[in-house]
């Protein structure tokens, strides 16, 4: 059986949840893909 999840980071300043998109344009996939997301978004890069 195929396991995707869905993922979000939450922001402090906000305290919040935001959704976000992997790296490969999809809103879900494996758990394996979403370990770059935080780079992604502490580095400020835009998908």
């Amino acid at each position: 059986m195929l396991h995707t999840w869905g993922f979000a980071l939450y922001l402090a300043s906000s305290d919040s949840y935001e959704d976000n998109i992997l790296p490969s344009g999809l809103p879900a996939g494996a758990p394996e893909e979403a370990d770059c997301a935080g780079d992604l978004y502490l580095s400020g890069s835009a998908i």
